[in-house]
């Protein structure tokens, strides 16, 4: 009968050290597998901006082309409501497993810093950038009467009459940040003024409403071209393609790193996602990155190309994180954040 016991129990453990050992070696060797096989069936990237936009345009073609390169369909999808809320919440409920990833730009971390949105980036997976800003970004612009012909007459007027100038800039957004870290870069105070997005900020300055304000290059443009506005700088670390001739900060003593707060795009996973399969999803990046056909695709939209790696986009966005917390007081003072 002890025998008999002894068998049993011998055998029962034996069974037990052979599923362990079958169990180990497949938890050992799924991470591996996982970047091996990855991906293997249809990847869903959620967008949570609109359909349509240039932001969605940026996704689509990257989505067309990780599907190209892997053979694997990644999908789009938009889900814009709650504020931006609602396609962050699909992600963050979902598997961690590579096949939900979510694409989103800097409106999603202003809503993280001003409390809007209830995450942190503790709560994702950061992957990559996947625009780099473009060489034309933001110019500041005045009405074409205005009597500041440069910016140094703009700073000088606004250090003697702090509060009088108008700038007509947009709350909610990053436009709002861009213009306060401006004022803190030139030690000014300014009046910000709430007026919307780069359209309406030009109307109020040709309407004599609005003295001064931060728009893109693109959106000034013809504005500039048909002497309705005047540029006083560009904020462009390099001279502007469009603007050649145009002042960039440093020419006056100003660092444009100190408002280095471009609208990239950003793809976030769900938190704890598998490193190697974060690994595959950057070396697809790196693979499609160098496509002339994505590189014209995206010059046609006056973006820039430049995939940057997961540590590079950790340590960018924890120091755009805290220049931007920051300067939320003094924005959310003013009610306008």
């Amino acid at each position: 009968m002890k025998k008999a016991i002894a068998m049993i129990l011998a055998v029962c453990m034996l069974l037990g050290m052979t599923a362990c050992s079958s169990s180990g070696s497949s938890a050992n060797g799924s991470g591996a597998n996982k970047a091996e096989k990855y991906p293997e069936n249809t990847v869903s990237i959620i967008c949570n901006l609109s359909a349509g936009g240039g932001s969605d345009m940026l996704t689509r073609l990257i989505a067309q082309h990780l599907t190209e390169a892997t053979g694997e369909t990644f999908t789009v999808e938009n889900v814009d409501g709650g504020n931006m809320i609602t396609g962050a919440e699909t992600v963050f409920q979902s598997d961690p497993d590579g096949y939900t990833l979510l694409a989103t730009n800097l409106g999603f971390i202003i809503r993280m810093i001003t409390g809007v949105a209830p995450y942190t980036f503790d709560d994702f997976t950061t992957i990559s950038f996947y625009t780099s800003p473009s060489k034309e970004g933001y110019c500041i612009v005045v009405p074409a009467d205005s009597p500041f012909e440069t910016l140094e007459d703009y700073v000088t007027y606004a250090k003697a009459h702090p509060g009088e100038v108008m700038c007509a800039s947009q709350a909610g957004g990053y436009k709002i940040f861009l213009d306060a870290l401006l004022c803190q870069e030139f030690d000014i105070q300014t009046n910000l003024v709430d007026v919307g997005a780069d359209s309406k900020a030009i109307l109020e300055l040709l309407g004599g409403t609005a003295d001064v304000a931060t728009v893109s290059i693109i959106s000034a443009k013809q504005y500039i071209e048909s002497g309705d506005l005047r540029m006083l700088t560009v904020l462009n670390k390099e001279r502007s393609d469009v603007f050649p001739d145009a002042a960039i900060l440093s020419d006056f003593g100003y660092s444009s790193e100190n408002v280095d707060i471009a609208n990239l795009m950003l793809l976030l996973g769900p938190k704890d996602m598998d490193q190697s399969v974060v690994d595959k999803i950057n070396e697809y990046l790196d693979q499609i990155c160098a496509e002339q056909s994505l590189q014209d695709s995206y010059a046609q939209m006056n973006v820039e190309w430049n995939h940057t790696s997961q540590e590079e986009t950790k340590e960018y966005l924890q120091n755009l994180y805290e220049k931007m917390t920051g300067i939320y007081d003094t924005v959310h003072a003013m009610g306008l954040a």
